[in-house]
């Protein structure tokens, strides 16, 4: 399982264990280090893996962004690995012969390099973090929604809808549950009544733009704290001026 503590151990490593040690003369341990850094990375890229379906629905965006920063993860510590290898000949010993001049070389090979994939690590940390943290709110607000079914009739309508129009539709169900959840009743945008045509009675809900002149009805229990999804269409459609 990726925790947002793998970042910042791997940040440690790159930094502390490889890039301090080399320019300040211990070549030889610091790549020792090198196995150990690539052995971080590719138990991240196995943790995220694991755990990606689990934050499933909850920020596509947002495991696109943990997706490509973990690739570019992978990639500069293939780079530090490349330009380590290019340093096969260089020891300990070889370094104290001229330090002032071999850690000028050694700062403009790895520097930029070590600074750019600290960033990627600080960045993925924090993007995990937002992650986790959106997890748990959904969690707790599931915990907390009123409870509700959809009737053939809605499903039917809602599959007729394009997938962006579904997720918004997704979106304002979660709204409506909300709503009801916590007694607001009437809300002229989300739990507003219908008053005359074939919906008289019900519950109505807008989605909002582009999808404006849509209308989500629904039924409330409230004995069973429970909303019953009723249809979608344009308002037109259903009577519903």
């Amino acid at each position: 399982m990726l925790v947002k503590n793998d970042f910042d151990r791997l940040a440690d490593a790159v930094k502390v264990q490889f890039y301090q040690r080399l320019i300040g003369g211990l070549v030889d341990e610091s790549k020792r280090t090198m196995p150990f850094i690539l052995g971080m990375v590719a138990n991240i890229i196995k943790g995220w893996r694991s755990q990606k379906e689990s934050f499933e629905g909850i920020d596509a965006d947002m495991i696109s962004k943990l997706d490509s920063l973990i690739s570019e993860i992978s990639h500069k510590s293939n780079e530090l690995q490349s330009a380590v290898e290019r340093l096969s000949s260089l020891t300990s010993d070889e370094f104290a012969k001229d330090p002032e001049t071999w850690k000028g070389l050694l700062k403009s090979e790895f520097e930029a390099l070590t600074t750019d994939t600290i960033s990627l690590l600080d960045t993925a940390k924090s993007t995990l973090e937002n992650l986790e943290r959106k997890k748990n709110q959904a969690e707790t607000l599931q915990k907390r929604l009123a409870g509700f079914e959809h009737l053939e009739k809605y499903k039917t309508a809602k599959a007729g809808l394009g997938p962006q129009a579904q997720q918004t539709v997704n979106a304002v169900e979660i709204k409506i549950r909300d709503y009801l959840s916590r007694g607001l009743l009437f809300n002229k945008k989300v739990t507003d009544k219908i008053k005359t045509g074939p919906w008289a009675g019900y519950l109505h809900a807008w989605l909002p733009r582009p999808y404006d002149d849509y209308r989500i009805v629904f039924s409330w229990n409230s004995k069973l704290k429970r909303v019953i999804f009723e249809t979608i269409d344009r308002h037109k459609e259903l009577g519903i001026d």
